[in-house]
């Protein structure tokens, strides 16, 4: 099942959630909201596994990694040593 399948799943469920409770079935609802939350997980999981597997959103082609660089060992995208970077954000570390 692809990112938009995943997507499109989770807005059907997350509708009949809001339908569920406006008809006062708070447990209802409740469950279908979470296969709402659940699909749309999966949903970013399988975007994040896509962009992963095709090294997309880099202008360059080299694959970045969305892993921390706080996290010991190779990265595991790239198999690259990591390389230590300043914080941009003043004030922190």
């Amino acid at each position: 099942m692809t990112s938009p399948d995943h997507y499109r799943i989770a807005e059907q469920f997350a509708e009949e959630a809001y339908n569920e409770l406006r008809h006062d079935d708070e447990a209802g609802a409740t469950a279908l909201a979470a296969i709402a939350q659940v699909h749309a997980s999966l949903a970013i999981a399988e975007a994040i596994r896509g962009v992963r597997s095709t090294g997309g959103g880099s202008r360059t082609g080299a694959k970045t990694s969305v892993v921390p660089s706080e996290f010991p060992g190779p990265d595991p995208v790239t198999g690259r040593p990591r390389v230590k970077q300043k914080n941009p954000r003043p004030g922190r570390g």
